[in-house]
């Protein structure tokens, strides 16, 4: 009995310990694939669709009746017709290409959302693998400046070294671990965020694989970068051609659908001094508007400058994803350049003046003043390089999105 109920409550806790584990592509493929707002839009896919199969199909076919008794006698007439409506245009097949264009511009719009999405986790992704590495680098820096502290104090007991400089290292300890506690902030931000675009729920906890890359690990590169695959240019093309195809569907309306039909028609009449006589006729009824008074001119034109603004949206989109990919080369770029000033010169120089301080003090040729100040450099260039790092990676992710690749994170240990 007590072992079914430790069973049983551990059934129950079991949930709880286990967190949602991602990879960050991984991440990606799970945000596009369970987000609601996706699925929504992929709904307008299906309307679409749907309204492509209603597109382009006869009116049903009027069935008519007609009595007409003759009050004064036994006379009448008694009448049935059965009449179709036929465009004398290209309108159907005008209003199917509108369905079929329709489809286009819909699928782009979700694949700009999914795009949008995709990107926007990807960006959510970078900052989380950042502020692990904040993490890590405030425990270094925390760990270090504890030590220092407690020595120091040891040291200003014996009176080795002054309590001011003692101070002033309890001073930066206590600093690096509030910084530590506002990244921590940062990440419980950035995991509820994820956890709405992953769609988890609120109480789930959150686990993402991998570190931030460093630079002599992987080098930014864009592959495909001519293939451009922008959703918004895909989707103005579309709207384009819609507003071809809605030009054309306007110009087939100009002319109404004419009717042709069967009447059949069984007449009673009376004969002298024959008596009643019974007709029966059969016959072929045409109907065909005409183009008086509606012409669907102000429709035509509408269509007309439709297209016109289609064409300057198209334009406008254009300019602007050339500048959105060439403003992302550069700045994947002028960011991979920066990392490699502070891999190569900036975290070596501040690491050997703090070694080199570091010699001078236990010789006496330095104080503790000149030793406080390099160590702040070296800590100040490691979280500097810290930061490159992040803004490569978010170059390399806006850079693949400007040229509306899939966001891909580099190979991560």
């Amino acid at each position: 009995m007590k072992s079914l109920f430790c069973v049983s409550i551990s059934l129950l806790v079991a949930p709880a310990l286990f967190a949602a584990a991602f990879a960050p592509e991984a991440a990606i493929q799970h945000a596009v694939s369970h987000q609601p707002e996706l699925a929504a839009a992929r709904l307008l896919v299906s309307e679409a669709k749907a309204r492509r199969e209603q597109a382009g199909r006869l009116s049903n076919p009027e069935l008519e009746a007609e009595v007409r008794p003759n009050t004064n006698g036994r006379e009448g007439v008694l009448a049935f017709g059965l009449t179709q409506r036929f465009p004398l245009t290209s309108r159907l097949r005008a209003e199917r290409a509108v369905s079929d264009a329709e489809i286009s511009a819909a699928e782009a719009e979700l694949r700009g959302a999914e795009r949008q999405l995709a990107f926007q986790t990807a960006t959510t992704l970078a900052d989380w693998l950042a502020t692990t590495a904040r993490l890590e680098l405030a425990d270094r820096q925390s760990t270090n400046a504890q030590a220092f502290a407690t020595a120091s104090r040891a040291a200003a007991e014996l009176g080795e070294v002054s309590r001011l400089d003692a101070a002033q290292l309890v001073l930066e300890a206590g600093q690096i671990t509030l910084r530590r506690r506002q990244v921590e902030q940062e990440q419980t931000r950035l995991r509820g965020e994820l956890r709405r675009l992953l769609n988890l729920a609120a109480e789930e906890p959150v686990e993402i694989s991998g570190v931030l890359p460093a630079g002599e690990t992987w080098q930014p590169t864009l592959a495909a970068a001519e293939t451009n695959s922008r959703p918004e240019l895909q989707l103005a093309l579309a709207r384009i051609e819609t507003a071809h195809r809605e030009t054309q569907l306007a110009r087939s309306q100009r002319w109404q659908d004419v009717g042709v039909g069967l009447v059949s028609e069984l007449q009673r009449s009376e004969d002298q001094p024959a008596g009643m006589q019974r007709d029966d006729f059969v016959g072929l009824r045409v109907a065909l508007p005409l183009p008086f008074w509606n012409r669907n001119q102000g429709r035509i034109r509408e269509t007309e400058a439709l297209v016109e603004r289609r064409r300057l949206e198209l334009a406008a989109v254009q300019l602007r994803v050339r500048t959105e990919q060439e403003a992302a080369r550069d700045s994947l770029a002028l960011a991979a350049n920066t990392e490699r000033e502070w891999r190569e010169q900036q975290v070596p120089l501040a690491r050997e003046l703090e070694a080199q301080v570091q010699r001078q003090k236990a010789e006496g040729l330095a104080s503790f003043t000149d030793w406080s100040r390099a160590r702040e450099r070296r800590l100040q260039a490691e979280s500097g390089h810290l930061e490159a790092r992040l803004n490569v990676l978010r170059a390399l992710l806006q850079a693949q999105a400007a040229h509306g690749l899939f966001p891909t994170f580099p190979n991560l240990p």
